[in-house]
């Protein structure tokens, strides 16, 4: 019973002198001991925790693209560049920013226009164009307006807002706009303002 006794105490006065005798150590060990459980609790939190990938968005986006679309209108072409494209799944749609768009009628002069934004409806052969929009022919004529809209199936480009055109042999403003690119024929619809040889003519 006393050998029994004595014997717990014994080892909690040994384990007392080597504490002492190796505290620095000991103390070592167990801040190292100590930093590694965090690392260990932190690296597995980190892991662990689920992305939010955010809402997913529809089709393909593509860079820096060049496309050309051999159009059945009068044998009109045309050929888009744009910093940055989206394409639906289906392959039906697709929306553009910073972009060139050339039309190229056969022996007519081509015609460029520059823009923010537009989307092309492949169902129905048609792009939408907008933000500041800007054309020019290769013949000298430029085109300003706010945005219009190219059917290919009609070869017209066309706007109900705020039009000017500016060139070699006249200028006009007015509102609304059709211009058939591959027959080079234009209608401004209303508020017409025409100068003629530096002459103007207001209709």
């Amino acid at each position: 019973m006393t050998l029994q006794a004595e014997r717990p105490f014994g080892i909690i006065i040994a384990m007392s002198a080597f504490f002492r005798k190796n505290w620095p150590l000991v103390g070592i060990a167990l801040l190292v001991l100590t930093v590694l459980f965090y690392l260990g609790r932190s690296h597995k939190e980190v892991v662990g925790k689920p992305v939010n990938p955010g809402p997913a968005e529809e089709g393909v986006k593509l860079e820096d693209i060049h496309f050309t679309n051999e159009s059945t209108g009068d044998g009109l072409r045309w050929t888009l560049d744009a910093k940055e494209v989206r394409i639906s799944d289906d392959r039906q749609r697709v929306s553009f920013t910073d972009f060139l768009l050339k039309l190229e009628p056969q022996n007519r002069p081509v015609v460029h226009l520059e823009g923010k934004s537009g989307q092309y409806d492949k169902a129905v052969g048609r792009l939408v164009l907008s933000g500041s929009l800007r054309g020019r022919t290769e013949d000298g004529y430029t085109i300003v307006t706010e945005s219009a809209v190219f059917d290919q199936n009609e070869g017209v480009l066309t706007t109900d807002g705020a039009v000017s055109i500016t060139g070699p042999l006249f200028s006009v403003e007015g509102r609304g706009l059709a211009y058939y690119v591959a027959r080079e024929v234009l209608e401004i619809k209303s508020e017409v303002k025409t100068q003629m040889n530096g002459k103007p003519w207001v209709s």
